[in-house]
């Protein structure tokens, strides 16, 4: 990844997950290294009371394999290295916090960007139009292009300036229209 790249990991069952550039390379102790994993060892479900692979599996035996984790170097209140939902509030971004609805009350829930069964990991280079990071060509750019409505300066001079004409007017507004809906 280059610095300004993002990293999306999907899975076989459609979930997928962004990543950028500071969340891989510079995570803070209390994200630690994201990481995949294909191994596991002793897997205790607290469910069932079973324990399994006592003796350790790789995937495909490790069934519940490829599976994304963070290893936070810092302790939480139990002293065990977890990251947990007030670290996802702390570490990434707000487009990426993850939350369990339960009777229309969104709670905040690690586990919903700690995927299993990955497939796949793509490297994504921000395109100009997206504005606002969200990864995709919608509405959020246009507001975003409309805070700066009608500043000018030297071609090209701020992001928004999306035609390079050194004014933010109808003009930018067309580029984004002319990729509208895209993701990346």
């Amino acid at each position: 990844m280059s610095s300004s790249d993002d990293v999306q990991i999907k899975a076989a069952d459609g979930w997928s997950i962004i990543f950028y550039y500071a969340n891989v390379y510079t995570p803070s102790v209390r994200q630690g290294p994201i990481v995949v994993c294909w191994y596991t060892k002793a897997s205790f479900d607290s469910q069932t009371g079973i324990t399994y692979y006592p003796n350790g599996a790789y995937v495909p035996d490790f069934s519940e394999g490829m599976q994304l984790v963070f290893l936070a170097q810092t302790t939480n209140t139990a002293l065990q290295h977890v990251f947990g939902n007030q670290d996802m509030d702390d570490c990434l971004p707000q487009v990426d916090w993850h939350y369990f609805v339960q009777n229309g009350i969104p709670y905040p829930s690690v586990d919903g960007i700690s995927g299993k069964w990955l497939s796949q990991v793509n490297i994504y280079i921000p395109t100009f139009w997206d504005l606002n990071g969200d990864h995709i060509c919608n509405i959020g750019d246009v507001v975003k292009l409309g805070l700066k409505w009608g500043l000018t300066g030297s071609h090209g001079w701020i992001p928004e300036d999306l035609n390079s004409d050194g004014v933010i007017n109808i003009g930018d507004v067309v580029k984004i229209g002319l990729h509208w809906g895209q993701t990346w």
